[in-house]
């Protein structure tokens, strides 16, 4: 199998590491299973392929211009880099019932973000993993 084959996986466990590693293995987990709930969710707004759904502009803070999170990379020897590849290769159950959507702002913020951004007041919570709340239509 050539790189080209396991390019949507690095792409989605990079995803996960930039997203959640400081978060456990269940929270990563539900950050795998939104990506591939956004790609495998039809008619939607995203793409139904994961490398595309985690390269979508505008879709993950981690991957956009500016953000410092953009420009971080795990080291080879990072225990969270080694978790979030074992959830790409075995993502188990899906823990997040369909989420297709998650955030981690502190209260405060949730509240402001909740009053400017339509998508809060349109989904529905199902479940919170950590710091992690997961959401969808």
């Amino acid at each position: 199998m050539g790189i080209g084959d396991q390019y949507p996986k690095l792409l989605a466990a990079l995803c996960v590491w930039r997203e959640a590693r400081g978060e456990g293995i269940d929270a990563k987990r539900g950050v795998y299973w939104t990506l591939a709930n956004r790609a495998a969710a039809q008619p939607s707004p995203w793409p139904n392929d994961l490398a595309a759904v985690v390269l979508q502009p505008h879709k993950f803070s981690s991957f956009g211009q500016g953000d410092p999170n953009s420009l971080k990379f795990p080291a080879v020897s990072d225990q969270s880099w080694s978790d979030c590849c074992a959830v790409v290769d075995a993502p188990g159950i899906d823990p997040t019932d369909g989420a297709v959507y998650y955030e981690s702002f502190p209260t405060d913020q949730l509240n402001e973000m909740r009053a400017q951004d339509p998508w809060f007041g349109a989904d529905k919570m199902t479940v919170q993993i950590g710091a992690i709340r997961f959401y969808r239509r």
